[in-house]
């Protein structure tokens, strides 16, 4: 299992809607994903110190708002968001 998907697996929350339990949310990653992010955090840090620890708290800052929010992602699929 990959940083994305260990870190993803953590992510599992219960979405609200105006203070009200709406939807259990999950992440999941692909494993293309995985490996993407395993190429790049190291040519981030090799840009800047501590900068592929920025791209990560990004990273989670995004999943975590579209978890909290998800009908603010846009659906391509039934039941799918990006």
């Amino acid at each position: 299992m990959g940083r994305l998907q260990s870190w993803a697996d953590s992510c599992s929350i219960i979405s609200r809607d105006y203070g009200q339990v709406s939807a259990v949310v999950k992440v999941r990653f692909l494993v293309l994903a995985q490996q993407e992010l395993d190429d790049v955090l190291p040519w981030y840090d090799e840009q800047a110190a501590g900068l592929g620890r920025e791209f990560l708290d990004e990273l989670d800052l995004a999943v975590r708002r579209a978890v909290t929010y998800p009908l603010s992602c846009p659906e391509i699929d039934n039941r799918l968001r990006l």
